[in-house]
């Protein structure tokens, strides 16, 4: 645990429900690692509370920065003072920093981090055929780092049809061609499975998909962190599928959004 001291500095992770938040005991030891005097702490804040409680954090002069979970990512985006050209571009924000001169700079790290993941444990990306569940925060920003990725495909599914045709169309006007499409999950048309929604959160959830339908060639991944292997990771393991935790992959993100926070204040 880290020593907390007059001086420390806080990092507010802010997500609703916050319960499944692991960004704390992760980045805590990494900002430790740098020397930084900086405590990441869980902040449980709604939507409709959202700009009110943004307003009350920059009053706070020792914030270091601000964490951006599920279902913040876009609403935060346009709270901050400036974006980096990736979250410029998403219109979706991961991590906030709070600069020297006290505005909020915004970062979209996530997808980057998704992909850092992936990649470490040595899958490949390039040429494959990928079906994501989600078209909120999280599932723009990991489709933007798998198209830079060389992917062949990406078939993108959402309870709101409104919101996947929105991101479909983002992305496809982003690579000057026809590479994502909307509509229903086929498992069979694709390599890679990733659950983008926070389907999983709770044990009474749905699964996203049928995973009657996965097959051993199938690689799964899910997002939801908590609990480590979800219901619908078990499944796949039952069918023989390789599985990408959402443990995997936050670890990845946070080494990015530590060296993110850092700069600033060394």
């Amino acid at each position: 645990m880290t020593d907390i001291s007059g001086g420390t500095r806080i990092y507010a992770v802010i997500a609703d429900p916050a319960f499944q938040l692991r960004t704390p005991e992760f980045i805590n030891p990494m900002f430790r690692r740098r020397g930084a005097n900086i405590v990441a702490v869980p902040v449980h804040v709604s939507s409709t509370d959202l700009t009110q409680m943004w307003s009350a954090l920059r009053t706070m002069r020792n914030l270091a920065g601000i964490g951006v979970a599920m279902p913040h990512k876009a609403a935060a985006a346009d709270l901050c003072d400036r974006l980096d050209s990736t979250a410029a571009l998403l219109r979706v924000v991961s991590t906030v920093r709070r600069q020297r001169d006290g505005t909020f700079l915004g970062a979209a790290l996530d997808g980057l981090g998704f992909v850092d993941g992936l990649r470490k444990r040595a899958h490949v990306l390039a040429g494959k055929r990928v079906l994501m569940i989600g078209a909120g925060g999280a599932a723009t920003a990991n489709a933007f780092a798998l198209v830079q990725e060389g992917i062949q495909s990406l078939r993108i599914v959402n309870r709101d049809a409104a919101r996947a045709r929105s991101l479909v169309d983002k992305v496809n006007k982003h690579c000057g061609r026809v590479l994502a499409q909307h509509g229903k999950a086929d498992l069979h048309a694709c390599d890679i499975v990733i659950n983008a929604t926070s389907l999983g959160l709770q044990p009474s959830d749905a699964l996203p998909v049928d995973a009657d339908a996965l097959e051993a060639r199938h690689l799964v991944v899910d997002l939801v962190a908590r609990p480590p292997i979800t219901r619908f990771l078990q499944a796949a393991q039952g069918k023989g599928c390789a599985i990408q935790t959402g443990t995997h992959t936050i670890e990845c993100h946070l080494e990015r959004v530590a060296s993110f926070i850092c700069d600033e204040i060394q």
